[in-house]
């Protein structure tokens, strides 16, 4: 009886890890681990929901991915390249400074940024040019796969180190969407819907879409986090 006992606490601890577990996951696992889906495309979109982007990407979050290279330098195999980035890029306070920027201009560009560049001294680089030419949240969505090679540059010093790959832009080009679901209020959307690739917050509920003469009318309900209009819970389209 008392090896059982001792069984069920080892299990019991061992539930508790896995539920602490999320807590220290990477903050790249964290946001895919958020998504929902949205039925009212097809096939169904999964996207980032404005509650859980405020609640995970905050200055805490973006200052551990930034400082998460110290003592790592898996890209840059030269000691020269290493010591102008650490001269240029790795400072503590540089990139404290850097965090609150990106926690006050370009939270969704960062979370779209993580999802493409799993280097953390890449990524350093990168919101260090986004920041430098101002290329913050209101600059997305990236509308093809050829955007500024200022802002993206392919490589950086010489070609040696690449950045900016034609893999990474198309991921970029793809995830932002995820990040840019629109959040709808009396006065204006918070984003101009003129590209197709926006996914809407809706889940269809109720009988079958109605036909008109030149759409479909489905009721749906908006999710909560992405709707402001007072005691209005339900569209139609």
């Amino acid at each position: 009886m008392g090896i059982w006992d001792e069984e069920l606490d080892d299990d019991e601890e061992d539930d508790e890890e896995d539920e602490e577990q999320p807590q220290n996951a990477p903050l790249v696992d964290r946001i895919l681990k958020s998504f929902v889906s949205s039925n009212f495309h097809d096939p169904a979109r999964d996207y980032l929901p404005e509650g859980c982007l405020k609640d995970l990407v905050t200055q805490s979050a973006i200052a551990t991915e930034l400082h998460s290279f110290d003592g790592e330098f898996r890209s840059l195999p030269e000691d020269k390249k290493k010591k102008k980035i650490q001269k240029m890029n790795c400072d503590i306070e540089y990139r404290e400074e850097l965090a609150t920027w990106i926690l006050k201009n370009a939270p969704r560009t960062f979370a779209v940024a993580l999802q493409c560049e799993s280097d953390p001294i890449l990524l350093v680089i990168a919101m260090s040019i986004f920041r430098d030419n101002n290329f913050t949240d209101e600059s997305l969505p990236i509308p093809d796969l050829m955007p500024s090679t200022k802002i993206f540059p392919p490589a950086i010093w010489t070609s040696s180190v690449k950045l900016w790959t034609p893999v990474k832009i198309h991921n970029f080009y793809e995830k932002q969407w995820k990040c840019l679901v629109p959040v709808f209020s009396c006065a204006k959307y918070d984003h101009d819907l003129l590209y197709d690739n926006y996914i809407f917050p809706f889940t269809k509920v109720g009988a079958a879409p109605k036909v008109g003469a030149f759409s479909f009318v489905h009721r749906v309900v908006i999710r909560d986090d992405h709707q402001r209009h007072v005691n209005m819970e339900q569209w139609t389209r």
